[in-house]
């Protein structure tokens, strides 16, 4: 539908971009610390079901640094398999997921956040330790609204500041008299320690400098960033990615998705890098220009 507003009104498996919150909750949760390393053959075993890495041979050992960097699979499965159902759920509400953000926009979906009672409740089956390995790296029953996504973009670079996010910045007159104006609203601070979104933001700055974000890299500043593919029942995958610049003191933010664009990577990732490259030359024009 094109009158649909997809950043509030449509409902996508955010893929990868989610393991960010699958780290969140396994460094808060001590499932690992910075140093911990999780080796990947290419695939992880549960019972008799083989869940695969993107990668076919595996990444080898990862730390959670260069597993977000390589956004390896295998890494996420195995802390979200620790972590459980009940843990990431509650992770990703924090952070936003399940809910309406509340934009001053009419119509925004709530998404789905999945849990052991909604699948009980909705499909009259247990949850299964298979739908957790799933739910970690962002795919199976959770659907989410590119807003969402942004809203969980902006927490990380503001370190748990939440901020309600606007769309009209003021309301003028037609004589030109500021009617309302929209000053940035804190709503809480999220209770996530300033260590673990320290370590997020490290990992998504290796992300653009040497890992699957390698292509949103550009010579004006940091960006610090995600991809994700996503798998879609309905065609082509989603390809999405997220990312913050400058890096140690981020502007701007920017949310990509390309429907059915296959590979976050290759098809999001030089997008947000073009955004955030006009961004900084506007502002250094307006800087040189006053």
């Amino acid at each position: 539908n094109v009158l649909n507003n997809r950043n509030i009104q449509s409902v996508y498996p955010p893929g990868s971009v989610f393991k960010l919150i699958t780290a969140i909750a396994a460094l808060e949760e001590s499932v690992v610390n910075k140093n911990s390393k999780i080796y990947c053959p290419g695939y992880f075993q549960l019972g008799n079901l083989s869940f695969k890495c993107w990668k076919e041979h595996g990444h080898g050992n990862q730390a959670i640094i260069e597993a977000i960097a390589n956004s390896c699979n295998v890494f996420f499965y195995t802390v979200g398999q620790k972590l459980g159902i009940d843990k990431l759920n509650y992770y990703a509400s924090l952070m936003g997921f399940g809910e309406k953000i509340g934009i001053d926009l009419p119509g925004e979906q709530e998404g789905l956040l999945p849990s052991g009672d909604w699948k009980r409740k909705t499909i009259n089956e247990q949850w299964y330790p298979g739908d957790t390995v799933n739910l970690s790296i962002g795919q199976g029953f959770l659907l989410v609204t590119p807003l969402q996504i942004h809203n969980m973009l902006c927490l990380i670079a503001n370190e748990g500041l939440y901020l309600r996010l606007h769309n009209v910045e003021k309301i003028i007159s037609p004589s030109g008299e500021v009617i309302q104006e929209f000053k940035p609203e804190l709503i809480k601070k999220i209770d996530i320690s300033q260590d673990t979104f320290r370590i997020i933001k490290e990992g998504m700055k290796k992300v653009v400098e040497g890992g699957t974000g390698r292509l949103a890299n550009i010579e004006e500043v940091k960006i610090a960033g995600k991809t994700g593919t996503a798998q879609n029942p309905q065609g082509e995958n989603h390809a999405w990615f997220i990312g913050f610049a400058p890096y140690d003191q981020p502007e701007i933010c920017v949310t990509i998705l390309v429907e059915n664009g296959g590979d976050g990577s290759a098809a999001a990732a030089p997008i947000a890098a073009t955004i955030i490259q006009k961004y900084f030359q506007l502002k250094n024009n307006k800087i040189v220009k006053n």
